[in-house]
């Protein structure tokens, strides 16, 4: 194939193909996460200068991680285990998953009363961090935007707001980053970040040749986002 593409191998779960699952909880997994077949059909197909894209939470559970060490050598990329994304409203029962109340309450020890606007951010191991806007995050949220050495390769030269899920990325030095996502950060906000290990300006897409292929790594669920 000329084109491959990878998008949210998270899985089907129980209720999300047998029932309305409104409140977003987790349930029984039916299928899910880039298996052993699949990627090695994926590598045995990467040739003659075709192109592989990859889109968020690929290698992310339920993938395991033999598996997601082989993508990280095809996308010239590591995942640092962290996810977020924007919500309008914190307020429990509106948008937030159910699943990521009762992990939070479960760790903190503390029941969720957080409201207005704000992120979300999940850890491989289920890990919840709350961030609230006006404390933790200012006023310019997430955006997104290319560098500028690449605005005429693209045509795009404006930075843009980007509010769903995302995820943390580090590139290996053979690698281009084309696009970065800056989060706006208050004092508060950059202590939760520094204690997190991560940056407040991460990769956003990323791009890697060989003399086999050309590879997009997409760290954001950009096929469901509306911007």
């Amino acid at each position: 194939p000329d084109l491959i593409y990878l998008a949210d191998t998270y899985g089907v779960y129980k209720d999300d193909y047998l029932s309305v699952n409104k409140e977003g909880s987790r349930s029984e997994l039916l299928y899910g996460g880039l298996n052993d077949k699949e990627l090695a059909l994926i590598k045995k197909n990467l040739s003659g200068g075709n192109t592989i894209i990859g889109e968020f939470n690929t290698a992310s559970a339920p993938t395991n991680i033999a598996n997601r060490e082989q993508l990280s050598e095809i996308f010239r990329l590591n995942w640092l285990g962290w996810s977020g994304r924007y919500f309008k409203d914190l307020t429990k029962g509106v948008e937030i998953p159910s699943w990521t109340v009762s992990d939070y309450e479960a760790q903190s020890g503390e029941k969720w009363n957080f409201e207005g606007e704000g992120f979300v951010l999940v850890s491989d191991n289920d890990k919840v961090v709350v961030l609230r806007k006006g404390i933790e995050i200012g006023s310019k949220d997430l955006t997104f935007s290319f560098e500028k050495s690449y605005f005429d390769e693209f045509g795009i030269d404006k930075t843009v707001p980007y509010d769903y899920w995302f995820e943390f990325t580090q590139t290996n030095p053979s690698a281009d980053i084309l696009a970065n996502y800056q989060i706006d950060l208050t004092e508060k906000g950059q202590a939760v970040f520094d204690n997190l290990g991560l940056p407040k300006t991460f990769p956003a897409i990323i791009r890697s040749k060989n003399t086999q292929y050309t590879s997009y790594y997409f760290a954001g669920d950009f096929a469901d986002s509306t911007n």
